[in-house]
């Protein structure tokens, strides 16, 4: 079930990866970083509550990610 909901919701990622495509890192790296984020969100047991952390979750990935590297 977790595979589904994070395979189904990549474009997610990606749109989200694009929004933090301005501050710096390749896209690929961003990509796969909001990829990790949704894959953590996906720990949430069901998929109406994994809609509602999704973004959250693959946002603060990102930050979390950018913090690390500055």
């Amino acid at each position: 079930m977790r595979d589904e909901l994070v395979t189904g919701h990549l474009p997610v990622a990606e749109h989200i990866a694009q929004r933090f495509r301005q501050r710096g890192g390749s896209y690929e790296d961003l990509v796969q970083v909001a990829t990790v984020g949704l894959i953590h969100a996906g720990r949430v047991r069901s998929p109406r509550g994994f809609s509602r952390c999704r973004d959250r979750v693959a946002e603060n990935e990102l930050l979390h990610v950018q913090r690390r590297d500055q």
